[in-house]
């Protein structure tokens, strides 16, 4: 009966010590093939150890009936190698070989974020001057009443943008001065102008014929190589010329018969458009600068102009365009 109590505290105790381990749910098997695999680990709480501060390299292997201490048998393993182990160790013989990341959708958010990021650039800056208004100088024969002709003219430059400066017949060449072209109209007396304008670097758009001579653009004798003929109609000769304002065959260029002026230009001369009923006759003509006019060479560019004061007061649309066409090709680089 003594030994029995002896016995009973160790048995006691053995009992107590089996149940704290299958308490701790750790236990294991070892496969055929002598790896190890845990279906669960034990409380380090439950054991009253302090749990550690990071896993071991080599565990620690159970043997059979989940008993730790005693090392498993090393048996071949039977790991069959994943894809990817194929593809990181192609050789199979344990060296492997390290594979380029592919950037995942938090990779590519990254990519999206930083490149949202990077402030955008400023828009060029265009640091050239605004182009200046092309200025003109209109001399007419009254400069405190101008004709119906004269403002007809003036009103067509300013609607498109010119700056006109208005001189009387009485005045200089000065006035070419800082212009882009001298517009001479059929109001002015051509006994006051006469040459004045001849030899200015300026473009000249003449459309007093009274000074054709003078100007160099037609020979001196009247009725035959300048004069006036009443007309509506005018023959576009050169209708590839700008000066031709893309109009082609005869064109009414006046509301209703008026005087219009012509000339016999010199050979060198662009023939642009002429009398309907006298082709020969040509109402817009120029020279380009350089070129040899009658008696001197253009020292700019040259027009003559069929618009006297009453073919000016009646531009039909087509009258404009040729008018536009003229100072658009005077005024021209």
């Amino acid at each position: 009966a003594s030994a029995a109590a002896a016995c009973a505290p160790a048995a006691t105790a053995d009992r107590t010590a089996r149940g704290s381990i299958a308490a701790g749910g750790a236990s294991g098997t070892t496969t055929p093939s002598g790896a190890v695999t845990t279906t669960g680990t034990p409380s380090p709480s439950s054991l009253g150890e302090p749990p550690p501060a990071s896993p071991q390299s080599t565990p620690a292997s159970t043997g059979t009936g989940g008993q730790s201490g005693s090392p498993a048998e090393p048996g071949p393993s039977t790991t069959q190698p994943t894809l990817t182990d194929a593809a990181a160790d192609p050789n199979g013989n344990g060296q492997t070989t390290p594979s380029t990341p592919t950037p995942g959708p938090t990779d590519a958010g990254a990519a999206i974020a930083d490149a949202a990021a990077v402030p955008p650039r400023p828009e060029p800056v265009d640091l050239a001057p605004p182009p200046q208004p092309r200025r003109v100088a209109l001399v007419i024969g009254s400069f405190d009443s101008p004709s119906a002709g004269d403002q007809q003219i003036e009103r067509r430059l300013r609607d498109r943008g010119f700056v006109i400066t208005r001189f009387a017949d009485t005045t200089t060449s000065a006035a070419a001065n800082g212009v882009s072209a001298v517009i001479i109209s059929s109001s002015s007396r051509g006994t006051l102008l006469a040459g004045t304008f001849r030899d200015v670097a300026v473009p000249v758009i003449s459309m007093k014929v009274s000074v054709f001579d003078d100007m160099g653009l037609t020979g001196p004798e009247r009725s035959v190589d300048f004069d006036e003929e009443d007309g509506a109609e005018i023959m576009i000769h050169d209708e590839r010329h700008p000066l031709g304002a893309g109009l082609k065959g005869t064109v009414i260029a006046t509301t209703g018969s008026v005087s219009m002026a012509w000339g016999h230009p010199a050979p060198m001369a662009m023939r642009i458009a002429g009398l309907s009923r006298n082709p020969a006759k040509f109402v817009v003509f120029a020279y380009e600068k350089g070129t040899a006019m009658v008696g001197r060479t253009a020292p700019a560019k040259r027009v003559g102009f069929f618009a006297t004061d009453g073919a000016a007061a009646r531009f039909t649309p087509d009258g404009l365009r040729l008018f536009d066409a003229s100072i658009d090709w005077a005024t021209a680089p």
